[in-house]
């Protein structure tokens, strides 16, 4: 249920960012919204690749996940060798909410 309530409200900050930013800094003394609005937009940007708007919003790509276990595991060494694909799952995201392209 969490996650699929964290999902819907991402989408729903992607489409109108406006009252995300109200309820943020209603809550959080201290922030700008300027510069709130300004991280906003680079945190869509990265969240925007081709699993998230093709698979679901905050789906794991497995593939990617391999990838970067491996370069972890050839830079810096793992203590103890695990699975990758042991780490996330997908299962409980909405197929049906996906990020959008732009």
């Amino acid at each position: 249920k969490f996650a699929a309530v964290t999902q819907r409200a991402y989408a729903a900050c992607v489409k109108d960012f406006a009252p995300c930013l109200e309820a943020l800094t209603a809550s959080v003394s201290g922030l700008s919204p300027d510069n709130q609005r300004d991280q906003w937009e680079r945190i869509k940007q990265l969240m925007r690749d081709d699993t998230t708007t093709k698979v679901a919003l905050g789906a794991f790509d497995g593939a990617r996940v391999k990838t970067d276990y491996d370069l972890v595991q050839s830079l810096i060494g793992l203590d103890k060798p695990f699975e990758p694909a042991a780490l996330f799952t997908n299962d409980y995201l909405d197929k049906t909410v996906r990020m959008t392209a732009q």
